[in-house]
């Protein structure tokens, strides 16, 4: 069972009838599982891994260096504690100017930064998305579309060049099964950059991939 990634992502969902057009509160029955409560002074991933994708990330944004990204203002769903945000406030800082609305379904302490809590990710996207040029995601849980409600919403109400930071293993342990086509595959997004963040064995004698995506809206269609 060693291709389970593999086949996670090869997946193909039609999201319109599995979410009736996200018409579906999946979230109604969802509470806050043990096993996401993160530890103190501990993300949802390593440090060390969020530390290895913030390099990526500051250096495809100094890269490009145009007008628009003299400025990154960020919208966080799903931020947790807030400790991997606050790592990335930081590192993002030190290259270009940047600031991170923070946001999450719950509340956690000890919080590392300052969390909007009690917001559905594509509630939080309709509140702040128009003033954001970016949307991160930093593994998002695979059972209640979240990532994909907040992405789906952040298309629509904002018309601007505009990225996605996603963090993760994009729709095979994290985030909902087969956002990695529909990322991959959207005539509205073109993946701009990949980088390995981690990568260690899984429990079916396969791999565990967790990598930075960077998506930029396709200006054509923006």
């Amino acid at each position: 069972m060693g291709n389970c990634l593999e086949e996670s992502r090869k997946r193909i969902i039609d999201f319109d009838e599995k979410t009736d057009k996200c018409n579906i509160n999946f979230w109604v029955n969802c509470k806050k599982n043990p096993i996401w409560t993160q530890e103190e002074n501990h993300g949802t991933l390593f440090p060390s891994s969020i530390v290895c994708a913030c390099r990526e990330i500051a250096s495809y944004f100094e890269k490009i260096n145009n007008d628009f990204t003299k400025k990154l203002n960020i919208l966080e769903v799903g931020s947790g504690n807030g400790y991997n945000t606050r790592i990335i406030n930081v590192m993002l800082n030190q290259v270009i100017k940047t600031t991170i609305i923070a946001t999450d379904l719950f509340s956690y302490e000890p919080s590392y930064f300052n969390i909007h809590s009690n917001i559905l990710s594509h509630d939080a996207v309709k509140k702040y998305g128009n003033d954001c040029n970016v949307l991160m995601l930093i593994s998002p849980p695979c059972h209640d579309f979240m990532d994909y409600y907040a992405i789906k919403t952040f298309e629509e109400i904002n018309d601007k060049e505009k990225f996605i930071i996603y963090i993760g293993e994009l729709g095979a342990s994290d985030g909902a099964e087969g956002m990695y086509n529909y990322m991959m595959n959207h005539d509205l997004w073109k993946l701009e950059h990949r980088s390995l963040v981690i990568k260690f064995p899984d429990v079916y004698g396969g791999n565990t991939i967790k990598e930075a995506f960077i998506f930029k809206s396709n200006e054509i269609n923006s």
